[in-house]
């Protein structure tokens, strides 16, 4: 019989979920508080700048896209003071290497 301890099932686990996805920005984890604009408006600061609340920036996936791929444009929005969407990046360069 085996013994495979938690520590290492947990670590190979970790690895492989690594090594077969990959991670995109949380937005929850770069949240800041609910914020107001300098009129008093209620909005999100966001990694795009301030979001006015009901509103949303166009940003980028990532900021350098390889293999002459495209870069993925997409939205950040802003609802209740609290922002949502992975283009967090305000620039992308498009590499053909």
């Amino acid at each position: 019989m085996f013994k495979i301890s938690l520590v290492g099932l947990v670590a190979l686990s970790s690895w492989v979920g690594c090594a077969s996805s990959t991670k995109l920005p949380d937005s929850s984890a770069l949240n800041s508080p609910p914020a107001e604009s300098a009129d008093g408006k209620l909005g999100c600061e966001s990694p795009l700048g301030f979001i006015p609340d009901g509103h949303a920036l166009k940003g980028y996936l990532r900021p350098v896209e390889s293999g002459g791929e495209n870069c993925q444009q997409g939205e950040l929005t802003c609802a209740e003071g609290v922002w949502s969407g992975a283009y967090i990046y305000p620039s992308c360069v498009r590499q053909t290497r």
